[in-house]
């Protein structure tokens, strides 16, 4: 239920973007444009971190409420489980940062 609840939007946002991002890095990495993957990935996980920021923020924030709302009385979820689950998404987007350059110059 925590994962649901934290984890399906930031993560369906960030998978969206991956196959454009992949044949983007393959085109610059067979033009051997190295400083634009540098730098394009290094504003890349800026906005990302900045964006789950924000959003971690919100969640954990708005946690409680929204659960008791969507779930009533049935379940509840701690917000130590939240806030792993957080953690755990994440890192998830983290990797999935990495594995879309690696994926677009064919390391894999």
């Amino acid at each position: 239920m925590a994962y649901k609840y934290i984890g399906l939007v930031p993560y369906d946002l960030f998978s969206d973007s991956k196959p454009i991002l992949v044949f983007i890095y393959r085109d610059a990495y067979t033009k051997k444009d190295y400083l634009w993957m540098r730098s394009s990935l290094k504003n890349l996980r800026l906005i990302t971190y900045l964006f789950m920021a924000s959003i971690a923020i919100l969640v954990l924030h708005f946690n409680i409420c929204c659960i008791q709302f969507w779930l009533g009385d049935l379940v509840k979820i701690p917000f130590i489980v939240s806030a792993f689950v957080g953690i755990y998404v994440a890192l998830m987007i983290t990797v999935s940062l990495n594995t879309q350059i690696l994926n677009g110059i064919g390391e894999n």
